[in-house]
């Protein structure tokens, strides 16, 4: 009698806290029933994380899953310990789950996450959860079947992410032309964003500090859509890439990151810098103008990865310029 009352007791701590409410709004356990949430909330931490922190490193103990309430966070791997080069994997937002291959494995984490916002998660620890899935086998079934589902959703997504970052490194072997590259690599990259309604591909000059629209999809010239297709580096979703040197995922008209310039009407955007070190090179931005939410964090990690390849061509393709030009000096000196 006085352990029910003590566990009822729990559960309306973890009612004010608003555990359950937001164990309930997580996707992924929108099928379990309210019996098998309440038990789950009976193990979960909710914990904080300011912008920068970690919350775990390559190489520690799988020790715990997280479920993202709110901010995001960008999984990376460690190139060079000494001179602490990163290679950005993808990023990670609300609803996301983290480490959950933890509980199936007791491998050590193979990247490390931090924090890009302040962040709020609710921790499972994984002693918890193998006591509960022992005792209670009904309810432990239901959970790792939405675990099971998660896993295959990213294996899934990873599969997608992975056959076109290498038909765009074939392209980018097979296509020394600067024009013929952005035009293969933009048709490629629209083939793989299945919600957009319009895309751009610009190419920032330095010396008029202007990026020039090289491929656009959806827009209208005729009706002046794109202006006179050069872009100013004072357009917001600009700004923001440029000083980010982010991709960015989201909806303007709740951020209000787009309230004046070319894209103020639009509804979803995704879009990335095309980057190499500190040198930017442009960028490129899908648009959804009648739904919100319309693009995923996959789309997004994809958009990051295909940039990040087109970042290295446009500069090989600029060495290979200056090569060739300093070719024909000395040849004409000579």
């Amino acid at each position: 009698m006085e352990q029910a009352e003590a566990i009822q007791e729990v559960i309306h701590k973890m009612i004010e806290n608003n555990i359950i409410e937001k164990l309930k709004r997580i996707p992924y356990f929108h099928h379990l029933s309210d019996e098998v949430i309440e038990k789950l909330s009976l193990l979960a931490i909710e914990t904080a994380f300011s912008k920068g922190d970690l919350i775990f490193q390559e190489g520690d103990k799988s020790d715990a899953l997280y479920i993202v309430i709110n901010g995001e966070g960008n999984i990376y791997k460690i190139i060079d310990m000494e001179k602490n080069i990163q290679k950005s994997l993808g990023f990670i937002e609300s609803d996301a789950l983290i480490g959950e291959m933890g509980i199936f494995t007791n491998e050590p984490r193979s990247a490390t996450i931090s924090a890009m916002t302040d962040m709020k998660l609710i921790k499972l620890k994984k002693e918890d959860l193998e006591k509960f899935f022992l005792e209670d086998p009904r309810s432990a079934s239901m959970v790792m079947n939405e675990f099971i589902k998660v896993l295959s959703e990213k294996l899934r997504a990873t599969s997608k992410e992975m056959i076109t970052i290498y038909e765009a490194g074939e392209i980018i072997l097979s296509t020394p032309d600067e024009n013929q590259l952005l035009d293969k690599i933009f048709s490629l990259l629209l083939k793989a964003i299945l919600n957009e309604d319009s895309a751009i591909l610009a190419i920032y000059n330095e010396f008029t500090e202007e990026l020039e629209i090289k491929k656009h999809n959806g827009f209208s010239v005729e009706n002046g859509d794109l202006g006179d297709g050069f872009l100013s580096k004072k357009e917001n979703l600009i700004k923001k890439l440029f000083s980010d040197r982010l991709p960015d995922k989201g909806n303007p008209s709740e951020e209000n990151l787009l309230e004046e310039g070319s894209f103020s009407k639009t509804k979803s955007i995704i879009g990335a810098p095309i980057l190499s070190g500190d040198k930017f090179y442009g960028f490129i931005a899908c648009f959804n103008h009648t739904r919100e939410n319309a693009f995923t964090s996959s789309e997004r990690n994809l958009m990051f990865g295909i940039c990040n390849q087109l970042a290295c061509a446009i500069e090989n393709i600029n060495l290979r310029k200056e090569y060739e030009n300093m070719e024909k000096l000395r040849r004409q000196r000579w």
